[in-house]
C-alpha cells in the first residue's frame, strides 16, 4: 500500500514540475523508508557498491584542491561545497545510493540505483522491457520448402566465413517486449539479474542527475541539473563506468576490442547487438548504418573501377586523344591571356586528354545512371534493415514524442506561464512562444547561416580570381620560364589545396556558430537539437565543400566568349577548359578535397584523442606522484575512467557529417570521378574499425540514449540521392564530350572531331582587341578556339544550338528514366520486410494473449487469497461464539 501511495504521488508530482516533486519526494521517502522492506540493509548496499566496481553505475568527480585555488566560475569556493552537499542530499531523496571515495586529491561519488527506483523510472520513461519467457509459446511454426532451405544453407555458409561468432543467430530470437508497468509486474521477469541492463541503469541515473536541484529553495526552478554544475566547475565530471579495462579479459569492452575494434577484423561482420548493448542504441545504429553503407559500396566500387579499366584498355580507340597526340602539332590554338601569351599547339594537352578519357568514356553514362539507381536501392534496403534492428532492440513503436524535455529547456522556461499537456508522456510542460521567441530566433539563425554561405562563396570566388590572375601573369606562362607546360597541372593542384584549407577553417568556425545558434533556439529535446543543428551544418557544408567543384563542373569555360570579345571579371579573362573539357581538372579537385577531407578527419578522430588521452594521463600521474611521493596507489575502474576523454553531444554528429559529405562526393559527381566509390570504400574500412577503437579506448562510456533510427540523416541522404540525378545529368551534358561526340557521329561528319568542336579566328582581327600575343609572327594567320561559331562573323552556328538542344534533351531523358526507376524501386520494395511484418503481427497477438492469461492468473490468485481470508474469518467467528457460549 505504501509503495502504491509513493507511485501515485510521484506521477502527480511529475506532471507539475521537478522542483515541487523533489520537495514532496523527500517527505515520501522519509515516510516510506520507515518500513524495513523498502530500503536495502547495510550489507546489501555494501555488496552493491563495492563489488569490484562492477555495480557502480555512475560516478561524479570533484577536486578537493580547488578550494585552495583562486575562484573559477560564478560560485565561490566555499559555496561549491554547500552546493555539492545539497545536490547529493537531493540525489539520496530520489532513492539512489551514494558512496564517497577519495583518491589523492580527487573525490569520487559512486552512484547505484536500487531496483525500486529503477522500476519507478522505467515506468515514467515508458521503456520497453522483455516479457517473461513462455515455454509453451511457439512464435514461428516450422515450414519446409526447398528454396528456403537452400537460402538458409547459403546464409549459414556466409555467416561462418564473415561472422565473428557463427553460433549467434539474432534473427531467430523470440524475445517479446512490452511497455513496462509496475502494476503488471507479473508480465516481467523482474527477479532476473539481467532484467535491468547496464544501459537502463545508466539512462535512469542520467535522467535523475539532469533533473535534480542543487539549491534548497523550492521556488528556484533554474538551479537544476548536473551539467550546470560541471560547466561552473562544481564537479569535474559525471560519467558511467566501463565494465572493465580495455585489455582486461572477461568484460564486454575487451570482447569488443578483440572481435571488433581491430583492423585485421575488417572482413568480419560487426557484433552489432553487443555494440548496442555496450555503447547504446545511438552507436548501434551509427555503426550498423556505416557497415551497411560500406558493404553496398562494393558493387559501386566495382562499377567505377570498370569505367576506369574500360578507358585504359580502349584508350587507343579514343578519337580525341588520338588526334591530339598524333596530329596536334599543327593545330594552333589562340593565346589563353591578353598580354604576352603565345600561340600553342593542341598536342601540349596530350597527357591531359588521355587522363580525361579514363573517366569520360562510353561507359561513364551507364555508370552515372546505375549509381543514381544504386543510391535509391541503398536507402530502401537500409530502411528495411533499420526496421529489423528496431524490432530486435524493442524500439519498433518508439517515438521521439516520448522523449522528455532537456533540463536546459525546463530551466530557461521555469517561469513561463504558457504550458500544455504532452499527450504522449502525460506531463505538463512549458511551451516556447512562437511569435516572441521561436520565429525571431529561427529568422536570426538562418540569416547568419546565409551570411556564412556567402562567406564560403566569397572564399571560392577569391580562389577563382587567383586562378585567373595566375593565368594572366606573364612570368608564369611565358615559355622562357620553362613553367608554361606545367601550368595546366600546377594551377589546379595549388587551387585545390587552397580550397581545402579554406573549407577546413570555415568549417571549424561555423561549427561553433551553429552550436550557439541552435542553443539560442531553445529546442525542447536533444533530438530536436540534433535535427536543427544537422540542418544548419549540412546546408553550410554542402556549399563549403561542393562550391568549387560545382564551379568547375558547371561554370568554368562556359561563358568565356571568343577572341574578339572575351568576357572578363575584374579585368581578367575567365578560365578555359583545356582540351575542350574540364573533367580532368574536376577529377583533380575531387581527389584533393575528398582525400584531404578524409585524411583530416582521420587525424582529428585518432591522433587528437590519443594525444589528449596521453596528456590527461600524464598530468594526473604527475599530480599524483607529487602528492604521494613514490607511493603507488592502486586505482579502481572509476578512477581510471576519469583519465579518459569526455563525451560531447556532437561526437556522433561529426561522424555522420563526415560520411554524409563523402556520400555527396560518391553520388553527386559520379560521372566526373568514377573512382570515388573505391576511395570511399577503402576509407570506410579503416574508418569503421578506427572509430570502434577510438570510442572503446580513448573515451569514457557514453550514456546510451535511445533513438528509433538514424534520424534526420536519412532525409539528407535521400535529398542527396535526388540531387545526384540532376548533377550527373548536367555533368555529362555540359562538362563532358559525350553529347558533341554523339552529334558528330549522328551527322556522320567527315572532319576530325577536334576540327568539328573548334572554330577559326583570324589573327588579323587581334588588332581591334586588347590581346597582344607574344609570338604573333606573320606566318600564323589563323588560330582555333573551342566553340561553334562562324569563321567570319563569329556568331553561333546551327550546330551550337543543335548541341545545346541535345544537351537539354539528354538531361530531361536521363532524369525521367532514373526517377521512374527510383519511384518503381520505392514502390516495389516495402519499408518493412514481409516476414518481419508478419512476425510483428504475430508477436502483438501473442503479447496480448500472454497479458490476458497472466491477468486471469493474477485475478484467480487474488480471489483465492480473498476466499482464504474469508474462510479464516468465518472459522474465527465460530470459535469466538463457541467460547462465549461456554
Amino acid at each position: 500500500m505504501m509503495q502504491k501511495l509513493k507511485t501515485m504521488k510521484f506521477f502527480k508530482l511529475a506532471s507539475t514540475d521537478h522542483s515541487s516533486a523533489m520537495a514532496e519526494l523527500e517527505t515520501l521517502n522519509c515516510n516510506v523508508n520507515t518500513g524495513a522492506s523498502e530500503q536495502p540493509n547495510e550489507s546489501e548496499v555494501k555488496d552493491i557498491i563495492m563489488d569490484n566496481g562492477e555495480m557502480v553505475d555512475f560516478v561524479l568527480v570533484y577536486d578537493a584542491e580547488d578550494c585552495k585555488t583562486p575562484q573559477r566560475g560564478p560560485f565561490k569556493n566555499e559555496d561549491k561545497e554547500t552546493i555539492r552537499a545539497i545536490f547529493e542530499n537531493n540525489l539520496r531523496l530520489t532513492g539512489v545510493v551514494l558512496e564517497k571515495e577519495i583518491v589523492n586529491s580527487l573525490t569520487f561519488i559512486k552512484i547505484n540505483v536500487p531496483p525500486t527506483v529503477l522500476k519507478t523510472y522505467c515506468e515514467l520513461l515508458k521503456m520497453k522491457m522483455p516479457l517473461r519467457e513462455e515455454k509453451s509459446v511457439k512464435l514461428y511454426p516450422e515450414e519446409f520448402n526447398v528454396m528456403g532451405s537452400m537460402k538458409t544453407a547459403c546464409k549459414k555458409l556466409i555467416r561462418y566465413c564473415v561472422t565473428i561468432d557463427p553460433s549467434k543467430n539474432y534473427h531467430e530470437e523470440t524475445t517479446l517486449y512490452a511497455e513496462y508497468s509496475r502494476n503488471k509486474f507479473y508480465l516481467f521477469d523482474e527477479d532476473s539479474p539481467t532484467f535491468f541492463t547496464p544501459s537502463i541503469r545508466i539512462l535512469v541515473i542520467d535522467y535523475i542527475l539532469n533533473r535534480t536541484r542543487w539549491t534548497e529553495n523550492d521556488d528556484d526552478l533554474e538551479s537544476v541539473g548536473i551539467q550546470t554544475l560541471i560547466d561552473n566547475d562544481v564537479y569535474k565530471a559525471a560519467y558511467p563506468v566501463h565494465d572493465g579495462s580495455y585489455n582486461e579479459e572477461g568484460c564486454l569492452r575487451n570482447c569488443l576490442r578483440r572481435d571488433w575494434a581491430q583492423l585485421r577484423k575488417w572482413i568480419r561482420l560487426q557484433p552489432i547487438d553487443d555494440v548496442k548493448n555496450y555503447l547504446g542504441v545511438k552507436f548501434g545504429f551509427y555503426f550498423a548504418w556505416l557497415g551497411f553503407y560500406t558493404a553496398l559500396l562494393i558493387p559501386a566500387s566495382f562499377l567505377g573501377l570498370t569505367v576506369f579499366l574500360y578507358g585504359y584498355f580502349t584508350l587507343r580507340e579514343d578519337p580525341i586523344s588520338s588526334f591530339i597526340c598524333n596530329n596536334g602539332t599543327n593545330f594552333i590554338m589562340c593565346p589563353v591571356c591578353d598580354k604576352n601569351c603565345r600561340y600553342w599547339n593542341i598536342s601540349e594537352t596530350c597527357f591531359g586528354s588521355k587522363i580525361t578519357y579514363l573517366f569520360d568514356n562510353n561507359f561513364s553514362v551507364v555508370f552515372a545512371f546505375l549509381l543514381s539507381v544504386w543510391a535509391t536501392f541503398f536507402l530502401e534496403l537500409w530502411k528495411r534493415h533499420a526496421a529489423v534492428l528496431s524490432h530486435r532492440w524493442g524500439l519498433s513503436d518508439y517515438t521521439t514524442q516520448w522523449e522528455h524535455p532537456c533540463p536546459e529547456y525546463l530551466a530557461k522556461l521555469a517561469h513561463s506561464k504558457k504550458k500544455k499537456v504532452n499527450m504522449e508522456t502525460g506531463l505538463v510542460e512549458p511551451v516556447v512562444s512562437f511569435w516572441f521567441h521561436t520565429l525571431p530566433t529561427v529568422l536570426f539563425s538562418y540569416t547568419v547561416v546565409i551570411f556564412f554561405i556567402l562567406v564560403a562563396l566569397a572564399a571560392v570566388g577569391s580562389i577563382v580570381i587567383y586562378r585567373m590572375w595566375i593565368n594572366n601573369v606573364h612570368t608564369f606562362v611565358d615559355n622562357a620560364t620553362g613553367l608554361s607546360k606545367y601550368a595546366s597541372a600546377i594551377v589546379p593542384v595549388v587551387a585545390g589545396f587552397l580550397n581545402l584549407a579554406s573549407i577546413m577553417i570555415l568549417g571549424q568556425v561555423y561549427n561553433k556558430v551553429a552550436n550557439y545558434l541552435t542553443t539560442l533556439e531553445l529546442p525542447r529535446t536533444q533530438t530536436e537539437f540534433d535535427k536543427s543543428m544537422t540542418i544548419k551544418m549540412y546546408i553550410f557544408q554542402f556549399v563549403n565543400y561542393y562550391a568549387s567543384i560545382m564551379y568547375i563542373a558547371f561554370f568554368k569555360g562556359k561563358f568565356v566568349g571568343y577572341p574578339r570579345k572575351y568576357n572578363k571579371i575584374l579585368g581578367y579573362r575567365q578560365e578555359e577548359c583545356t582540351g575542350g573539357a574540364c573533367l580532368t581538372e574536376l577529377s583533380i579537385q575531387l581527389a584533393i578535397i575528398m582525400g584531404g577531407q578524409q585524411f583530416y578527419g582521420t587525424i582529428l578522430e585518432m591522433v587528437v584523442p590519443a594525444g589528449w588521452n596521453w596528456f590527461n594521463r600524464y598530468s594526473l600521474t604527475k599530480k599524483n606522484d607529487e602528492t604521494n611521493g613514490s607511493v603507488k596507489v592502486k586505482r579502481q575502474r572509476w578512477a581510471e575512467d576519469y583519465k579518459l576523454l569526455e563525451w560531447s553531444k556532437q561526437e556522433l554528429f561529426s561522424e555522420y557529417l563526415e560520411i554524409a559529405i563523402q556520400y555527396g562526393f560518391v553520388t553527386l559527381f559520379a560521372a566526373a570521378f568514377p573512382l570515388a566509390p573505391l576511395l570511399a570504400l577503402i576509407n570506410n574500412i579503416f574508418e569503421l574499425r578506427l572509430d570502434a577503437q577510438k570510442f572503446l579506448k580513448y573515451y569514457r562510456r557514453p550514456v546510451p540514449y535511445q533513438v528509433p533510427n538514424i534520424g534526420v540523416w536519412y532525409r539528407i541522404f535521400d535529398i542527396i540521392g535526388k540531387l545526384a540525378v540532376i548533377f550527373n545529368a548536367a555533368i555529362i551534358a555540359f562538362s563532358s564530350n559525350f553529347i558533341p561526340l554523339l552529334v558528330h557521329w549522328w551527322d556522320d561528319n567527315p572532319e576530325p572531331f577536334m576540327e568539328f568542336s573548334t572554330s577559326i579566328f583570324h589573327t588579323v582581327d587581334y588588332r581591334n582587341t586588347s590581346t597582344i600575343p607574344s609570338n604573333s609572327v606573320g606566318n600564323i594567320t589563323v588560330c582555333r578556339y573551342f566553340g561553334y561559331r562562324d569563321d567570319n562573323s563569329y556568331k553561333h552556328t546551327k550546330v551550337h544550338f543543335k548541341i545545346l538542344a541535345m544537351r537539354l534533351l539528354f538531361i530531361f531523358l536521363f532524369q525521367n528514366a532514373v526517377f521512374t526507376l527510383k519511384t518503381a524501386a520505392q514502390w516495389l520494395i516495402p519499408d518493412v520486410p514481409q516476414k518481419l511484418s508478419e512476425r510483428m503481427r504475430r508477436e502483438a497477438r501473442i503479447v496480448t494473449q500472454l497479458m490476458i492469461k497472466r491477468e486471469k492468473e493474477s485475478a484467480i490468485n487474488n480471489m483465492a487469497a480473498v476466499d482464504e481470508d474469508n474462510l479464516y474469518s468465518d472459522k474465527r467467528n465460530q470459535c469466538e461464539l463457541f467460547l462465549n457460549r461456554c
